[in-house]
């Protein structure tokens, strides 16, 4: 049986309201929109698309709870300038390996009442991670592989690629082929758009499973490689 029916309108107007009152006061006399209307069905989300999800791999951790698959409300605001208490989305993250959460490969999704962004790799590497990539990408034939499955992911209309620094790191050649390969601290995929309709019906399992397995490529590069 289905619990997960998709996402309600009064999720979004939630986030909309609080990004007007940002304040721990508000929060505490809406908690009970957020518990129905963010966080239930959130869980809901995180069961069946964990369900989904280990058709393309296994052992992905999905874990119906904040601060697992369900990212905090809360901000961090200790080094921040803005001192906003709450973050104004809804997040998740779909592990997949043996490192902690954040140093996995995985099934990343980000939904505000602006857009829906979905997205899939390894956004910053650890550090040890980093040098084994460089070493990697370092050989022609291994970043050919690489460059063809961002093609890959690219032909099927989603973005690959990752962030990089703006020099060629030391002791690398500045000259190589593919030295923008060298310059990249993660790889990722990405898909963004405004909330479809489907995000409102049982079908948004289905959706992001989709646009997930185009992306797959990607993580399985990843694990094979370098986790």
């Amino acid at each position: 049986m289905n619990i997960f029916k998709g996402f309600d309108k009064k999720t979004l107007t939630f986030f909309r309201q609080l990004a007007t009152h940002n304040s721990r006061d508000w929060f505490k006399a809406h908690r009970s929109d957020y518990d129905d209307f963010v966080l239930t069905l959130a869980q809901h989300f995180v069961m069946e698309m964990g369900e989904k999800l280990r058709e393309l791999s296994p052992d992905v951790h999905a874990i119906p709870k904040v601060d697992k698959t369900i990212f905090r409300i809360h901000r961090d605001i200790r080094f921040s300038k803005d001192k906003t208490p709450y973050k104004t989305h809804l997040a998740f993250f779909f592990w997949d390996g043996p490192r902690k959460k954040n140093d996995n490969s995985g099934y990343y999704l980000h939904i505000d009442p602006q857009k829906v962004f979905i997205g899939l790799g390894l956004y910053i590497f650890p550090k040890d991670i980093l040098q084994i990539y460089r070493k990697i990408v370092s050989k022609p034939k291994e970043a050919e592989k690489l460059l063809s499955v961002f093609e890959e992911i690219r032909d099927a209309g989603y973005g690959a690629g990752g962030e990089g620094s703006k020099n060629v790191p030391r002791y690398y050649d500045k000259d190589y082929k593919y030295a923008e390969l060298l310059k990249f601290k993660g790889i990722y995929t990405w898909h963004e758009c405004p909330p479809p309709e489907v995000l409102f019906s049982s079908d948004f399992v289905e959706w992001c499973f989709n646009i997930y397995k185009a992306m797959t490529p990607l993580h399985f590069w990843i694990k094979d490689k370098l986790v």
